[in-house]
């Protein structure tokens, strides 16, 4: 029962993390090197906490429109999150948040 307290959290804090650190960053003439350099380090992580197994290449070809649709996802998300940190500051993350439970909830978990 308590599990998804926890999962919830972890996500929290690492978005507080992500958060904290793009607004700390100091202003670039190239509004994406923040975010490059963010899933970079990201990517790097993924791969470090990744186990390969045999069956993983056959995961991924057979997952693979789901894997680009959530890349896509990921991509449109770190692209909002810098519009509207770096314009609005972090405590519009509330309308986010109102949105997200509207698109995510409602979007995916009742139409989809």
């Amino acid at each position: 029962m308590l599990k998804p307290l926890l999962f919830a959290t972890i996500a929290a804090v690492g978005n507080a993390l992500f958060v904290y650190g793009q607004r700390g960053s100091a202003p670039s003439p190239n509004a994406y090197l923040f975010m490059f350099s963010a899933v970079t380090v990201c990517t790097v992580l993924f791969g470090i906490a990744v186990a390969r197994a045999p069956g993983d290449f056959g995961f991924v070809a057979a997952n693979a429109r789901f894997i680009l649709i959530s890349g896509a996802g990921f991509f449109v998300t770190f692209i909002g999150f810098y519009l509207l940190y770096s314009n609005y500051g972090a405590t519009q993350y509330v309308l986010y948040a109102i949105i997200s439970i509207m698109t995510t909830s409602i979007g995916v978990g009742v139409f989809i």
